[in-house]
Order: C-alpha cells, then sequence, then structure tokens
C-alpha cells in the first residue's frame, strides 16, 4: 500500500490523503494540474519534507516529457535549499592551554576564566583571542536610521508598490500577488484560489517572474475580494 487511491467524482485521477494530513496538502493536486501551476508551487516550496512528499508523488503519478520537466524542478528547487550540500565542519574545539597572567596572578585557563578576565588580557583587535583563539572583533553598535528613510515594502520586489495587487489568471486558478514587507523574508506574498480552496505562499524575485506572462497592471488591494497576507505591504489598505 502506497497511500494513494483513484479519486471518485472529481476530475483528479489520483489523491494522497495521508501526505495531506502530514503536510497540509496533497502534492497530486498541483501536479495533475498543470506544468505551470506544478513548477510555480514546487518553486515556491521551503520545507524540505514538502518537497520530499512532491518527489515521491511524481515518481509514481508523472511520466514522459512531463515527469522529466517535473523532477528538474523539484532537482533545482532543492538546490536552491541547499538540500544536496555536505554538512558543514563541526565547530572546532577550544584550546585548553593556559593563559599566562600579566598581573602576577594565577594562570586563567577557559574552563576558569571569567568574562572580566578573558576581556583584561585582549591584546589588539586584530590578534588572535588568548583563549578561543578565534580573531576578535568589537561590538559595533547599529545607527538608527530614520523612520522616513525605511521603504514601504521588501527592497526585491518589482511591479508592484504597497497597497496594490497583481491578478494572474491561469486556467484552473486565480493567484493574487502582494509586495511583502520591508522585514519579511520573502519579497511577494500569493494568495492562490483554485477548484480545492485557497491556498497561501511567498515568492523570491525569480520564483514571481516565473508566474508573471505578459503585461499585468495593479490594483488597489481593496478592488478585490481577499484577504492580504499578513506579511504583505498594504500601505493601510483593507481588503
Amino acid at each position: 500500500m502506497n497511500g494513494r487511491y483513484a479519486a471518485a467524482g472529481s476530475t483528479r485521477t489520483n489523491e494522497y490523503p495521508y501526505l495531506e494530513q502530514i503536510h497540509g496538502e496533497d502534492p497530486a493536486r498541483f501536479l495533475e494540474t498543470n506544468e505551470l501551476m506544478a513548477t510555480g508551487r514546487i518553486a515556491g516550496i521551503r520545507d524540505a519534507a514538502v518537497l520530499e512528499a512532491y518527489e515521491y508523488v511524481a515518481d509514481q503519478i508523472t511520466a514522459g516529457s512531463y515527469r522529466t520537466t517535473i523532477l528538474e524542478a523539484i532537482d533545482k528547487r532543492k538546490a536552491a535549499l541547499e538540500l544536496d550540500d555536505e554538512p558543514a565542519d563541526p565547530t572546532p574545539e577550544t584550546t585548553p592551554d593556559p593563559v599566562p597572567a600579566t598581573d602576577g596572578g594565577e594562570t586563567i585557563t577557559e574552563q576558569t576564566a571569567t568574562r572580566e578576565e578573558i576581556e583584561a588580557h585582549e591584546n589588539d583587535h586584530d590578534e588572535p583571542h588568548p583563549v578561543f583563539e578565534v580573531p576578535h572583533t568589537p561590538a559595533r553598535v547599529p545607527v538608527k536610521r530614520d523612520d522616513s528613510d525605511e521603504p514601504d515594502v521588501h527592497p526585491d520586489a518589482r511591479g508592484v508598490d504597497a497597497g496594490q495587487v497583481l491578478v494572474i489568471e491561469f486556467s484552473r486558478a486565480t493567484e493574487y500577488l502582494f509586495p511583502a514587507e520591508p522585514s519579511a523574508d520573502d519579497p511577494y506574498c500569493v494568495v492562490g484560489t483554485d477548484g480545492a480552496g485557497e491556498y497561501q505562499d511567498t515568492l523570491t524575485l525569480g520564483e514571481a517572474a516565473a508566474k508573471l506572462d505578459g503585461d499585468l497592471e495593479p490594483k488597489p488591494i481593496d478592488a478585490v475580494d481577499v484577504e492580504p497576507p499578513a506579511d504583505a505591504a498594504t500601505n493601510g489598505g483593507d481588503a
């Protein structure tokens, strides 16, 4: 048993309810739509376990050139998430060698040194730390910027401003692309609706560009009947 069964009474051929229960989505829902929807969703996956679920389902239900395209998209997303990288070398152990005292006191070791004692034996900032043998750089206090210098949207967002949305029509779905707030990880937030309901995601600049085909005019967010995601830069707009 692989958890797959034919979906009765729907246009879908396969369903994986146990994957939907684990990950909150069934990969077959996207893989059985079209190449644009499937590769677009794969490009937006941030969870390695979800990407593995898509690869598992793709191995079972895709074939031919479409299968090649899907598996290539999964491999590309793996590389973007650095899933194929070798694990980083473990942090080298700190040296237990004692540090001679310069004030006539007892020798200081890593195990017995207090923070005050360590700082007392720091030399030039370019020299290695006497106990931990790593270059020591003094802490830098960040300079507070004027709030007026803060951008309204994420610095990587293009083509849509705060308080606006791009409406992208696909054959079986509609997606609403919002610019993200400056503090967000990715420059775009997306809300999609299809036959299975509503979904949300975040997109990088490259992932968003892959979804845009032709000239789209931004709309005010209050012109669409969709609730903007929490990280969207709405500029006070209310859908």
